[in-house]
């Protein structure tokens, strides 16, 4: 890098000013832009997404606090924590209105050549439904319900067998799951 260009640049105090306002415009004008589209873009990815699918987390959570509260209701049982692992989540799948246009070309040159080109163009969107105040969503095909891998349950008093068969039996006929993925725990004092 030539230094005493840049030292003769840096002295000349009339280019220098001149060249510092347009920087400053500059930035300003970036940051300005940068401000309003960023705003805009979030109002478009919102209209972009048909339909909000409900959080699943606080399904999840939910259900966690309702077995603690259940479970805490057995005799001797306190102090319960629950986990609940699933294997996936509620999914959604929706009418999709599939459309595919296909084109082939085939192309001879002058020397006996051929080329052919062969193009698929296809396109998915959502079915969309418009109910009676005019409000759009997509058509539900059908919801999937999350499937429970498996549950630990830590809980004060469950040292015998007896209290522990309880919990295990009790949570095989609530989620409808086998035996063998609940783990039930003593907690610590």
């Amino acid at each position: 890098m030539d230094y005493n260009y840049l030292h003769t640049f840096l002295k000349n105090k009339n280019v220098n000013l001149k060249y510092l306002a347009i920087l400053v415009l500059g930035i300003l004008f970036m940051v300005a832009s940068s401000w309003f589209v960023r705003s805009g873009k979030d109002s478009v990815e919102e209209k972009e997404r048909p339909f909000q699918v409900v959080q699943e987390e606080s399904k999840k959570d939910m259900l966690q606090r309702e077995l603690e509260d259940i479970l805490e209701q057995l005799e001797g049982i306190e102090k319960v924590s629950v986990l609940i692992n699933f294997q996936y989540m509620t999914s959604y799948e929706y009418a999709l209105n599939k459309d595919s246009t296909g084109r082939k070309t085939q192309e001879d040159d002058g020397a006996g050549g051929t080329r052919t080109i062969e193009e698929l163009i296809t396109r998915d969107n959502y079915v969309i439904l418009r109910d009676a105040a005019g409000v759009e969503k997509p058509l539900l095909l059908q919801e999937n319900q999350p499937v429970i891998k498996g549950v630990l349950i830590v809980a004060n008093g469950v040292e015998y067998p007896t209290r522990k068969e309880q919990i295990v039996r009790a949570l095989v006929s609530l989620l409808q799951i086998p035996p063998h993925r609940i783990t039930v725990l003593p907690g610590g004092k």
